[in-house]
């Protein structure tokens, strides 16, 4: 689905480190998605150990991979990476895929896996170089950071780590020079569909304008387009995340970490790493420091998922101990009880579940009566309803302002009209009638 949001500048996400990127994303999985990306983990990290290899099997696996790698730099051109795309991809697992077959500097690379957890939902890269340097905790040079962003966007599908969709059309139109001619210079045009003034402008006839706007629809206003979204991804059966036990008039949880591996970091290459030199001992650290950074975060989202649930039964004990209703309480109050933000109780509850005496409730089940303040998560919140629903809407008669209003009154969301038009004017998403255009265009 097309998303409109073509530069924006979410500065609430700057300044994030690769550690804090990676919290993130680890903090917002139940265990079962969990155990997913440490398995996932385990295929490209070697300092990663689950199943406690013995040093010769690491060793044998050591040195396929060392000949592969740094000997033989020999990447065949013509990789066709549609063969390793499954149904069950996402997009970051096929961007990091294809990412492996790359020769690349070793600071390239770490940039480049930041970039491709940066995309938002299209496959665009909403940052600029200055920005993306920001989330990085060492010294590292800005010509680093654009290498990465030239090398991403030759990535397949064609138009990822664009800044924004004028540019993903650009970079698909490749050699078509009059198609980049329309794109580059007449962009805002095009979403006027101001025909006679591109006609006129480039020289052209109907018939060649016409030709133009067939070669432009070929193309991909959405590069992410097929792709598997990670919170799409089906859940087989469900997993108790909490473990609660009532004994009397006392409530104890924990959290079940039976559902996932535990990480262990190889004695074999800790040892190797000592006795290494050069290109192997940089791969190795760089693992290395990946693993200690992953068991951290790992342990960190198990502190916070549990002050988080402590905070949620503290003020419902009493639907368990006394079979009352369920307390009227939002986020806001779990987040100031706890000292955490709005946003990190989202993360922490999104998709959890806790198996208690009365049965299996998924986290969000507890909360009620939630309202939007006007403080900066609530904000957020909205923009963010405003976006799914403008995603959502029929693209046949857009939404407008108006009516997104109305949409919003009925979630209980209390905003006027002239606010939804400010904060979608702020989210660099067009007005409705701007949108009809650009839908039939693409």
């Amino acid at each position: 689905m097309i998303n409109l949001r073509n530069d924006i500048n979410l500065k609430q996400n700057l300044n994030l480190s690769p550690k804090v990127l990676n919290y993130l994303k680890v903090i917002q999985m139940n265990n079962l998605e969990l155990k997913k990306y440490i398995e996932l983990e385990t295929e490209s990290n070697p300092l990663i150990d689950l199943n406690k290899l013995s040093s010769e099997d690491w060793s044998k696996y050591f040195r396929g991979m060392n000949e592969q790698v740094y000997r033989n730099k020999s990447v065949p051109d013509s990789i066709n990476y549609e063969n390793f795309l499954k149904k069950e991809d996402t997009l970051e697992s096929y961007l990091l895929s294809e990412l492996r077959f790359r020769v690349l500097d070793s600071d390239v690379r770490e940039v480049i896996e930041v970039l491709i957890y940066s995309l938002d939902d299209n496959g665009f890269l909403p940052y600029s170089s200055k920005e993306i340097l920001s989330f990085f905790d060492k010294d590292i040079k800005i010509e680093i950071i654009e290498s990465a962003i030239k090398c991403l966007k030759t990535f397949d599908p064609p138009g990822i780590g664009a800044s924004d969709l004028r540019e993903s059309l650009l970079i698909q139109a490749k050699d078509d020079l009059k198609l980049k001619e329309l794109i580059e210079k007449h962009y805002e045009k095009l979403l006027e569909m101001d025909v006679h003034n591109i006609m006129n402008s480039m020289n052209l006839t109907r018939d060649d304008f016409d030709s133009l706007l067939f070669r432009l629809k070929n193309l991909n206003p959405c590069p992410s387009s097929g792709f598997l979204k990670s919170n799409d991804i089906p859940t087989e059966y469900i997993v108790a995340d909490i473990i609660m036990k009532i004994d009397g008039d006392c409530i104890s949880l924990s959290l079940d970490e039976s559902s996932y591996p535990k990480i262990y970091i190889s004695p074999t290459y800790l040892k190797m790493l000592e006795s290494e030199t050069g290109e192997v001992k940089d791969y190795l650290t760089e693992k290395l420091n990946y693993s200690k950074m992953l068991i951290e975060n790992i342990e960190k989202r198990k502190t916070t998922i549990m002050k988080v649930a402590k905070s949620i039964f503290k003020y419902q004990k009493n639907y368990f101990l006394k079979d009352e209703e369920l307390m009227p309480m939002n986020m806001e109050l779990i987040a100031k009880d706890t000292d955490f933000s709005v946003s990190t109780i989202s993360r922490a509850i999104k998709n959890k579940y806790i198996s208690t005496p009365k049965g299996l409730f998924e986290l969000n089940y507890f909360f009620s009566n939630k309202k939007y303040n006007d403080n900066l998560d609530s904000v957020l919140g909205i923009k963010n309803m405003i976006k799914e629903i403008i995603e959502n809407e029929n693209k046949e008669k857009p939404l407008s302002d108006n009516k997104i209003c109305q949409k919003l009154n009925n979630l209980n969301v209390d905003i006027a009209r002239r606010t939804v038009s400010k904060y979608r004017e702020e989210l660099d998403i067009p007005s409705a009638q701007k949108r009809k255009k650009l839908y039939k265009l693409i």
